[in-house]
């Protein structure tokens, strides 16, 4: 186990608590917290960077290469803007200050967000998002309602880095930091000696196992079950009568995939899967009730069309669009309950 520090720590009696648990809640500074401003600017670059690349090889089928440049200034502008939008927010909104509850057990670190204006801004997005059929703004929202708890486990844990000046811990695994834990003054020793120590009996568990040569855990049938259930409902999708974007059917699956398979990405990939689940089957609902006209409105010169000229898509369906239109609707609850499974599970 790696632990890297800032500087030396000095040890700080805390009150009697339970040896094998640790609980505290802290209100964590935001535009003057380095750490904060680091993994939200970090996350920013990393979301403009992906969308940037994804708009750019549609352009490149789409509009060709002239737009390439124009659309380069355009995401180098939202994020210089975020740049400066982030801190003002922290302080206008959140009066720099972040309520968090913080758990540490036998089984891992987990954080509880307490904020209720970041809740209920994370809510008002979704509910936005779906309203407007707007499958960025409701994704951001599911995002950041999968940010409100998470944690990591012990098993997870494969590098410490301490901050005794900050009063902070981060728990990374093996390639990124997944906790950091905002400690009090007065606890910081006792945290830091706990988490040493739940850390350092997991790296010798993974040690004699790998000694051992034990047998991983066989996490393959589960998924590769979990893959065949989830290609199942998106074949069950293409049934559907009516016309939809077969870019975003084939971004969920990949999504829902990524979410089974990666767990580094799960909550993320599942958020964005839902999310699309959820457009999906709003535009798809939208289309077939959306009102239809037999008669071209310039040859009424602009006047509304006659009632016995309208018509719905649902209202022409007859037995066999509706059983096809019922197994696409399966198929897709059956995606969003799969990326519901995902994005509500909890690191142990």
């Amino acid at each position: 186990m790696k632990h890297q520090t800032d500087n030396p720590s000095t040890s700080t009696p805390v009150d009697q608590v339970d040896q094998t648990k640790c609980e505290w809640e802290i209100a964590i500074p935001l535009a003057t917290n380095r750490f904060f401003l680091y993994d939200t600017l970090k996350a920013v670059f990393w979301a403009v960077f992906i969308f940037t690349v994804g708009m750019l090889i549609l352009f490149s089928f789409q509009k060709g290469i002239d737009s390439v440049g124009p659309f380069i200034r355009i995401m180098a502008w939202i994020f210089l803007g975020f740049l400066i939008a982030i801190p003002g927010i922290a302080l206008l909104c959140f009066r720099n200050r972040y309520p968090m509850h913080f758990d540490i057990n036998a089984k891992g670190a987990n954080y509880i967000a307490g904020s209720r204006l970041a809740a209920v801004s994370n809510r008002v997005a979704v509910a936005a998002g779906l309203i407007s059929l707007r499958p960025a703004i409701a994704g951001a929202g599911l995002i950041g309602m999968s940010q409100e708890s998470g944690g990591i486990a012990w098993a997870d844990v494969y590098r410490i880095q301490e901050h005794p000046g900050q009063y902070v811990i981060t728990l990374m695994n093996r390639w990124r930091a997944v906790l950091r834990l905002y400690c009090t003054r007065d606890n910081y020793s006792y945290v830091l000696d706990l988490v040493r120590s739940y850390a350092a009996t997991a790296e010798q568990r993974r040690k004699r196992r790998d000694a051992a040569q034990a047998p991983k855990e066989k996490v393959w049938p589960r998924r590769t079950l979990e893959s065949t259930v989830a290609l199942a409902f998106w074949a069950a999708i293409w049934a559907c009568p009516l016309e939809f974007d077969v870019r975003i059917l084939l971004g969920i699956l990949a999504c829902v995939l990524l979410s089974i398979w990666i767990r580094g990405l799960r909550r993320i990939a599942a958020g964005i899967g839902l999310a699309g689940t959820l457009w999906l089957l709003c535009s798809i609902i939208y289309a077939g009730a959306e009102k239809q006209t037999l008669v071209p409105r310039e040859l009424l010169g602009g006047a509304d069309s006659p009632s016995w000229a309208q018509y719905t898509l649902f209202g022409s369906f007859r037995t066999g669009k509706w059983i096809r239109f019922v197994v696409s609707c399966v198929g897709l609850l059956g995606l969003g309950i799969l990326a519901v499974r995902v994005f509500r599970k909890r690191p142990g």
